[in-house]
């Protein structure tokens, strides 16, 4: 970027800061433009955006706040418009569209709806509004089923309790609520682009994807946990996730053996006619999807472990094989 004043070319740097938001002090990794030789700073709208991003992701760790997509999943998952969500829970419209649009909640505010998850809070909460009580008898019906629907788990639900040990978006998730089916999409994705794409290389492909999309918007694409072993960062429980993926008949593993010791090697692939459903994604996970593949999707399984290797994350994590925080897509030196 050009110095608007002065016309000459700015490095892009970070810093670790403190920003005050909303009376609370928030520790972020502040980006900005550099014109070293006059010593002025200047930032972007993307980058006020990044730093902003980082700001309110921790206020709303902080104080249990559920994000805009929880609000919105959460109104689609009892199947009621936005004007009748409002109405239950006992906002304005308007006020209830913008937390939907992204807004912050006050602490109470947030803390309700997420107390609204519990479909028995949500019952008690719907019965006693204008909503039910003016409703036909039929309306009623249907608002009672779709509660009673999403009390009945299935397995993978209970399964997917176990999978991700951090439910709410925090950190180690990249601030995303943990969602498998876009998890499967992304290893569909590389599946359908990749030749010869080994479980190693895979689980290097997605912790990029993942992590240089934090690295640009502060928010993950999968919501998946990343920890730090010997080959380099994976997914947490990846086995689970690739087995899941399988279950679901969207993606194949052919085990092979190779080398003097008959090692066995995983190779990915799409199963049968399941596409990438690329409408599940927003334009700039799309966007990062297709660099790592273009950046590193070609590189031999070797070679990526050795670029994973110098990463921080990895370096920092791997001796106790620990959850990878989502911070250190900030200091990413691949992509």
């Amino acid at each position: 970027m050009k110095s608007p004043i002065f016309d000459k070319e700015m490095k892009p740097q970070t810093r670790r800061e403190k920003l005050v938001y909303r009376k609370d002090e928030f520790e972020i990794v502040f980006h900005y433009y550099l014109d070293e030789e006059n010593n002025m700073e200047f930032t972007t709208t993307e980058l006020d955006e990044l730093n902003t991003k980082q700001v309110h992701n921790q206020y709303r760790e902080r104080y249990n706040i559920p994000f805009a997509n929880e609000i919105k999943d959460l109104r689609e998952t009892y199947d009621l418009p936005a004007n009748k969500m409002a109405e239950v829970l006992g906002f304005g419209v308007n006020v209830y569209r913008q937390y939907e649009s992204g807004d912050i909640p006050s602490i109470s505010n947030g803390r309700y709806l997420q107390r609204m998850k519990d479909p028995k809070e949500f019952l008690e909460t719907l019965v006693e509004s204008k909503v039910y009580q003016g409703a036909e008898l039929e309306d009623k019906k249907t608002f009672i089923h779709n509660i009673v629907a999403m009390r009945k788990r299935d397995t993978w639900s209970h399964m997917q309790e176990y999978v991700f040990d951090h439910q709410y978006p925090n950190q180690f998730n990249g601030y995303k609520k943990p969602d498998i089916q876009r998890f499967i999409d992304m290893v569909v994705f590389f599946a359908g682009n990749c030749v010869e794409l080994t479980k190693t290389k895979l689980n290097k492909l997605l912790f990029y994807s993942d992590f240089y999309h934090f690295k640009r918007t502060a928010q993950a694409i999968s919501g998946v946990n990343y920890i730090a072993i010997q080959y380099g960062p994976v997914p947490d429980h990846y086995d689970i996730l690739f087995s899941e993926g399988q279950r679901q008949n969207k993606i194949d593993v052919r085990v092979t053996l190779w080398g003097d010791e008959d090692k066995e090697k995983h190779i990915f692939t799409p199963k049968g006619e399941y596409q990438f459903n690329e409408e599940a994604f927003i334009p700039s996970e799309l966007e990062v999807l297709k660099y790592v593949l273009e950046s590193i999707g070609k590189k031999s399984t070797k070679e990526i472990i050795e670029l994973s290797h110098k990463e921080k994350a990895w370096a920092d994590n791997e001796t106790q094989q620990a959850l990878i925080s989502y911070n250190y897509a900030f200091e990413l030196c691949t992509i």
